[in-house]
């Protein structure tokens, strides 16, 4: 029988190594992109689009307000108002070489 749990952890060791060197692959594209200053770049076998993404940072008035909402739920998980929904998964910690 196959031992589905080191064939798991081989997946995880490669999947690491694919996301990185796609990592590494996106950020030299992105510098060829803004170097040559092409928003959008098509090939035979895809597109390339620089794409942008805001994020912000909110007034302290703001960040009040997200605290006094934790401080709610935490009250109604304590109370029993909040329904709670447990879902199942699987936790995979890899051995630590030292």
């Amino acid at each position: 029988m196959k031992n589905i749990y080191k064939d798991y952890a081989q997946l995880r060791r490669d999947i690491a190594l694919f996301e990185e060197r796609e990592e590494a692959l996106r950020a030299m594209i992105l510098k060829d992109m803004q170097d040559n200053k092409v928003v959008r770049e098509e090939f035979e076998f895809g597109k390339f689009t620089v794409g942008a993404r805001k994020s912000y940072t909110y007034s302290t008035k703001i960040k009040d307000m997200e605290d006094k909402v934790k401080i709610a739920k935490n009250k109604e998980v304590e109370q029993g108002k909040a329904k709670a929904q447990e879902t199942n998964y699987v936790v995979y910690k890899p051995v630590t070489l030292e």
